[in-house]
């Protein structure tokens, strides 16, 4: 690009961590998924959470997506991050797809997934929970590249008035 005089019409933003994991460092945060060969649809499922500047503050958007087929299954927004935002996402993916009793769920250890609401909906449905390793954002990297590329795409550089969130015209690969 250098040679072509070409630049990225993307510019970086300063991105804010959303996760504090502090408090989930023991062994029963386990990555399920390291070295797993991933290639059955609803074989792993991998959720996160990131958010969106609106006028009114902060509107946050959690999303569940399958590894193989990258369909998203389910996502919901609030005004607020909280394990409920988690919870209702997961119940409308449950809802609407038939996910097996040996799908793995994996995400960052953020409070929202490392929650007893979250852990106990998971034991209900009987899908087992799956964490990145501390400090390695790379184990996620479905769910971390699909929202790069969403506010790629949909939201850097535009002004949303209020919450929640329209993105509309939504990019192809998100509906």
């Amino acid at each position: 690009m250098n040679k072509m005089g070409l630049e990225s019409v993307h510019k970086r933003r300063r991105q804010r961590s959303l996760t504090d994991s502090r408090n989930s460092r023991g062994d029963e945060y386990q990555n399920l998924i390291k070295g797993l060969e991933i290639a059955e649809p609803f074989q792993v499922i991998t959720s996160d959470i990131s958010y969106l500047r609106t006028g009114e503050g902060f509107e946050y958007l959690c999303k569940i997506r399958d590894v193989v087929s990258g369909i998203v299954l389910a996502h919901f927004s609030a005004d607020h991050m909280d394990a409920e935002l988690v919870v209702r996402t997961l119940q409308s993916a449950a809802k609407r797809w038939k996910l097996s009793k040996d799908c793995i769920f994996h995400s960052d250890r953020g409070s929202q997934y490392t929650s007893v609401k979250v852990k106990t909906l998971l034991k209900e449905l009987g899908i087992r929970q799956s964490f990145s390793r501390v400090g390695k954002p790379g184990d996620n990297a479905w769910s971390e590249s699909f929202f790069a590329n969403l506010k790629k795409e949909a939201v850097h550089w535009r002004h949303f008035k209020t919450g929640p969130v329209t993105l509309l015209p939504l990019p192809v690969w998100l509906n």
